[in-house]
């Protein structure tokens, strides 16, 4: 419970406990607790980019965070440390025709013993011909979490542009929850802008 005159939390521990109720400033006997923790780590990837020049481009890549296992423990208990977390990522767009193109994704991570999938695609429909700059485009697909939710995607594109919409539709059994839990996002991308300062190169073309 809180005191919130002292603002002063307390789990009320046994030690407290004393005649006619818990006081909540007699020591505890447990070890102090410090306000903040400083750790140091490394991660670590790679990224293949492969593109045709013409219909076809992908990226694959691979990486690990928290490289070095840094003690985390606010307590310092040696055997708290951060794990490791591995991620693979694989994503690509085939230009079909000059009016449609396909979009793959595909993500794993893994983290002490949880891991998990992401999969899915979209097609993308030009609302004038390809050739002519690729200004608008409408985006429609959707993507699988594992064990957890599907969840559908709209996008249009225009110019330099690109502004998404998805909402998760949960499958786990969350959803027999009293509340069901849901996200609706809003994205915005600017893609393909070229000379522009701290640009960083957009593998979709």
């Amino acid at each position: 419970w809180r005191d919130w005159s002292s603002d002063v939390c307390s789990s009320d521990l046994g030690e407290q406990f004393e005649n006619g109720g818990f006081n909540i400033y007699a020591p505890t006997g447990e070890r102090a607790i410090a306000s903040s923790k400083s750790f140091f780590t490394i991660h670590s990837g790679l990224l293949y980019s492969f593109d045709n020049g013409e219909n076809f481009n992908m990226n694959i890549g691979a990486s690990a965070f928290n490289i070095v296992r840094s003690k985390i423990s606010f307590i310092d208990d040696p055997n708290e440390k951060l794990h490791t977390r591995y991620t693979a990522h694989m994503n690509s767009e085939y230009l079909m025709s000059s009016t449609t193109s396909f979009l793959f994704n595909g993500l794993y991570q893994s983290q002490a013993t949880q891991s998990y999938f992401l999969v899915g695609g979209a097609l993308g429909f030009s609302l004038n011909s390809l050739e002519e700059g690729n200004n608008k485009m409408l985006y429609v697909g959707s993507w699988y979490r594992q064990g957890d939710s599907f969840y559908p995607y709209l996008s249009v594109a225009i110019n330099h542009l690109q502004f998404g919409f998805s909402y998760d539709v949960t499958t786990s059994q969350q959803n027999t929850a009293n509340q069901n839990p849901s996200s609706m996002e809003f994205s915005l991308v600017l893609r393909n802008v070229r000379g522009i300062v701290g640009e960083i190169p957009c593998p979709w073309k």
